[in-house]
């Protein structure tokens, strides 16, 4: 089944990656220690269908920033950018046990915005072997 939704995308000094979404067509793009994934759906629909699954999976939302919202209250003006704060105990201290420094990147966040051109992407920080722990997540805003 194709992942319609995510698009190769190729950015000058952005190293590609390729994701297990690869023999589908598609390409994770890597920058500076993020992955990017293009989204077929507006920053809302997106952080939406993230979030429901996030709760399927059986972690806890900690947090939801709408940081557009934000910038309109002190009168700025900022594309849709929203920002979803979850995690797991279960999952997080085993982590953090073995390299306490981890709890820097704890718990995890991902960022759901729109580009200058209408185009909305879904962010996240490129954690050792995220890319087969974070499969669902190409899942999620896939049509």
């Amino acid at each position: 089944m194709p992942f319609i939704g995510i698009k190769r995308t190729f950015w000058p000094r952005l190293r590609n990656s390729e994701s297990p979404a690869a023999d589908n067509g598609a390409t994770t793009v890597s920058h500076n220690g993020l992955i990017m994934i293009s989204s077929a759906y507006s920053v809302e629909d997106t952080i939406n269908r993230v979030e429901t699954d996030i709760k399927l999976k059986g972690l806890t939302v900690f947090a939801r920033v709408d940081h557009a919202a934000g910038a309109m209250e002190v009168g700025l003006s900022l594309a849709p950018t929203q920002l979803l704060i979850f995690g797991n105990a279960r999952g997080g201290t085993p982590l953090m046990q073995a390299k306490q420094q981890v709890g820097i990147d704890l718990p995890l966040k991902m960022l759901a915005w729109q580009d200058g051109s209408g185009k909305t992407w879904l962010t996240y920080n490129d954690l050792p072997g995220s890319q087969s722990g974070m499969a669902w997540v190409r899942r999620s805003i896939r049509p």
